[in-house]
């Protein structure tokens, strides 16, 4: 693991160990109320499968649906909506102002996880970016490499320096 100022680099995750890492996000998110968090990958990088895990680790046990066609899932966890957007199929830039999307981001008590935020004007400051590449480009089935950094990574830092994570083969 590489340790920078504003981000942590994780290489070399096989899909097992990403899932496990959504999982530990999710304990983050408990335990530190985060609000918005930003997915950035190409496609099939697995921005998707990465959000299914943490809302897992979040306790949601209903089918977690991809919102690649209907832009938007919610769901109702302990009191507080998560809310899961898409943003690749929107044609417009701004479709995040519109009522619905815009009150559930301003909407303190919710944790929205935003697909293809770069697809989107003027969005909040994530408390993540999490940004999925491919370790080797030419096998786009082997692990991946996670890069994240936000508003909230030095608490992110001081997070995870507690844990356990020798599996994760950090660099």
């Amino acid at each position: 693991m590489k340790l920078q100022k504003n981000w942590v680099h994780i290489k070399s995750l096989n899909y097992e160990n990403m899932m496990d890492l959504g999982k530990v996000l999710s304990k983050f998110i408990i335990n530190f109320n985060l609000q918005l968090i930003y997915l950035k990958g190409d496609l099939g990088s697995g921005k998707t499968s990465f959000v299914r895990s943490t809302l897992q680790g979040l306790g949601i046990s209903e089918t977690i649906s991809s919102p690649s066609f209907s832009i938007m899932e919610v769901y109702d966890c302990n009191d507080r909506e998560i809310v899961h957007i898409d943003m690749f199929r929107t044609h417009c830039p701004d479709a995040w102002r519109t009522d619905e999307i815009r009150n559930y981001l301003e909407n303190e008590g919710n944790l929205v996880l935003i697909e293809w935020p770069e697809k989107a004007n003027l969005l909040p400051k994530p408390n993540l970016l999490i940004e999925l590449f491919w370790s080797n480009d030419s096998n786009p089935n082997g692990p991946r490499d996670i890069k994240i950094s936000g508003t909230e990574i030095h608490k992110f830092l001081g997070f995870i320096s507690n844990l356990d994570l020798t599996k994760f083969k950090y660099e």
